[in-house]
């Protein structure tokens, strides 16, 4: 099983070596979204953001964003995968994506979906957001129950270098 501090290593290497990547903690969710980066988000291709589910688990919510100049408007498109393919898992995930809301549907914990659109209100504030539905991804299928954070790892290093191929 891989814990918290080599799944971030990982994904800061997977960080560093693609191009305009930006990559969370997998302590954000909990610990609460952090400031919004100083450079602009229209620079940015990627947000990684790796989820540990019930202590026990490992997904990815892979962010791609697409920047038309031409229409000063930021394609948003969640990726979300979980290697077991386990609805058991789905709820939180995108409790990750979307925010924790209250019974009156207000937003009482910041998704990444909030942290995008306040990075891009701070960098570009005149930039359209255009957020897609959530995609959920479901290949490669973990068959084991300990090799999920290398699929999540794998799975992220793959699609910012540019295999699309779920």
């Amino acid at each position: 099983w891989l814990n918290d501090s080599p799944i971030d290593f990982c994904f800061e290497v997977i960080g560093s070596t693609a191009d305009k990547c930006h990559v969370l903690s997998s302590h954000t969710p909990s610990t609460g979204w952090p400031p919004t980066p100083k450079k602009l988000i229209t620079d940015t291709k990627f947000i990684i953001q790796p989820v540990n589910l019930k202590r026990s688990h490992w997904g990815v919510v892979i962010t791609a964003l697409h920047y038309l100049d031409s229409a000063d408007t930021l394609r948003v498109h969640p990726y979300l995968y979980e290697p077991l393919i386990d609805e058991e898992y789905h709820e939180d995930m995108e409790e990750v994506w979307k925010g924790i809301k209250d019974q009156e549907n207000k937003v009482v914990m910041e998704g990444l979906r909030g942290f995008v659109k306040r990075w891009c209100q701070a960098s570009t504030p005149t930039t359209k957001l255009r957020i897609d539905p959530i995609e959920w991804v479901e290949v490669p299928q973990q068959l084991d129950y300990a090799s999920c954070g290398v699929f999540v790892v794998a799975q992220a290093f793959s699609y910012v270098h540019g295999n699309f191929q779920w």
